[in-house]
């Protein structure tokens, strides 16, 4: 981090460590900073730290739940916004090494993507048993979203269909 105080043409970075404890480190090194988040389970302490924003997974498959974490609806803790995010980013997490298929197969389910698109065919590196836990996965999450009804009214649709 002590290399950040001379280095001027470098304005900021993304971490997707989860240690809330480097923003801190980054802001000491230079005031000037900025962070973006990396990771989807710690947006909230972020911006309480001073994380300026966030790149991540769910922001491409549910971006109204990020949102909820940025601005809440009035009466509701950034905490239970940053809750639900973190379980629907325990479905993109629930088999090892295939985020990016199940994210793929997420944007499908959730009407996003063309039936032509490519985006269908990366979805086919998982297998029917993994697919199966997935939807058994957001099946059992519509109930807990209580924030992000939409998004679970959406998984519903799919599901059923």
């Amino acid at each position: 981090m002590g290399a950040l105080r001379g280095e001027k043409n470098i304005v900021g970075i993304k971490d997707s460590t989860a240690r809330l404890e480097n923003i801190t480190a980054y802001q000491e090194a230079r005031q000037d900073f900025q962070v973006l988040l990396g990771s989807d389970h710690v947006i909230a302490g972020g911006l309480a730290l001073g994380a300026v924003g966030s790149i991540t997974a769910c922001g491409n498959v549910f971006p109204s739940a990020v949102l909820q974490v940025y601005a809440p609806q009035p009466g509701t803790e950034r905490e239970k916004a940053q809750a639900e995010l973190s379980l629907l980013r325990g479905v993109l997490e629930s088999v090892p090494g295939k985020a990016v298929a199940i994210q793929k197969l997420l944007l499908d389910i959730l009407g996003v993507v063309e039936a032509a698109s490519p985006v269908r065919d990366a979805a086919k590196q998982l297998t029917d048993a993994e697919r199966e836990l997935i939807l058994t996965l957001l099946s059992g999450l519509t109930a807990k979203l209580t924030l992000n009804q939409e998004i679970a009214t959406q998984i519903k649709a799919r599901l059923r269909s």
